[in-house]
């Protein structure tokens, strides 16, 4: 994996990519990522088997830091991952299989509009 430049090896589990702190309703991995702030923020899983899926309630909450071993957080705007095998991603349901992928954040190339989310203020005060 390498995030705006440098690299980072490895064998990983996983990566999630946080553009914003909740997905699929209530999940909250990632509490600080704001949707305007030009970064994207990034999860790394690192585990196999039983001790993956203990570790699951953790992830999901925005409580893994008390992990580190098996899990890290970075922030970038240039993403890229490689490996021998093919990944298997998963974006908005949809999974492709592929040996590598780019992410680049573009600020201001998406406009939002509020859709009834009164009140949030992004993790800010």
């Amino acid at each position: 994996m390498s995030v705006d430049g440098e690299d980072s090896g490895g064998y990983y589990r996983g990566f999630s990519f946080f553009h914003g702190p909740f997905y699929g309703g209530n999940l909250c991995p990632a509490k600080n990522a704001l949707p305007d702030d030009g970064i994207l923020d990034i999860l790394s899983i690192r585990g196999s088997g039983f001790f993956y899926y203990f570790l699951f309630p953790f992830y999901v909450t925005g409580r893994y830091k008390k992990f580190p071993k098996n899990f890290s957080s970075k922030q970038g705007r240039k993403i890229h991952i490689s490996s021998d095998a093919p990944l298997q991603i998963s974006m908005d349901d949809e999974v492709f299989f592929e040996s590598g992928l780019s992410l680049e954040i573009l600020p201001a190339a998406v406009k939002f509009v509020d859709a009834g989310l009164k009140g949030f203020t992004g993790g800010r005060k």
